[in-house]
């Protein structure tokens, strides 16, 4: 099957799509978010120390409460550009005991950031950018890394199941991420090199959207 996916120079709408996603929120998308929870879970945890959790682009985050279950003593940060998805946070988790948490709205291209975390981490981010601010963007996870610190990228990649399934949702009108650029390894390799070391590379077939997923430890 040829990649002619329906694309589009115009951003996803991030305000529109978390203003209403409780209302279109799938069944599917509830497994697929734990299928990739677990996974990126299971591979950060064979490493130590870690105590300062950021997650780039999270906005009202998924990931949240199981990293909470998993690290009840580490504080937690969503940086996101989408004023809604950052309120949903806010909303949902700052006034929740321990109060190591917070949500902050920045545009990340923008803001420079404290090399401060031991673990920095995103999920289907960089893919949304043309290619030389999908580049700037892996940076910025190394940025935030302190050195020795842990960076988690995941992002779609153009496996034959991911073809299928996007052409599939494009052609039931339910697909809404048209300025997503599914990426080849080497792309995200190739940037992440320079700034660390890797450690894991994975492919996550499970979600039918394939996912790559690749870790390093900061230099």
């Amino acid at each position: 099957m040829s990649e002619n996916f329906i694309t589009s120079i115009i951003p996803t709408n991030w305000e529109k799509y978390y203003s209403n996603r409780k209302d279109r929120r799938l069944k599917i998308s509830q497994i697929t978010r734990k299928i990739t929870t677990k996974m990126i879970l299971n591979l950060i945890s064979k490493y130590e120390n870690i105590n300062k959790i950021c997650e780039f682009g999270g906005g009202d985050s998924c990931f949240y409460e199981a990293f909470r279950d998993s690290y009840p003593n580490s504080s937690y940060i969503i940086y996101d550009s989408s004023k809604n998805g950052v309120e949903a946070f806010r909303t949902k988790f700052e006034n929740v005991a321990p109060y190591k948490q917070r949500g902050v709205c920045i545009d990340l291209l923008q803001t420079s950031l404290d090399s401060s975390f031991d673990l920095v981490f995103s999920a289907g981010l960089i893919e949304h950018f043309n290619k030389d601010k999908t580049k700037a963007m892996i940076q910025k996870h190394f940025e935030a890394a302190k050195s020795g610190g842990i960076v988690l990228i995941t992002y779609p990649t153009p496996t034959r199941l991911y073809r299928f399934s996007r052409y599939c949702l494009e052609r039931l009108n339910m697909w809404e991420f048209y300025d997503e650029r599914a990426l080849l390894f080497d792309e995200v390799d190739c940037v992440c090199k320079e700034f660390g070391e890797r450690l894991s590379y994975k492919l996550n077939y499970y979600i039918l959207l394939t996912q790559g997923i690749v870790v390093y430890r900061k230099y």
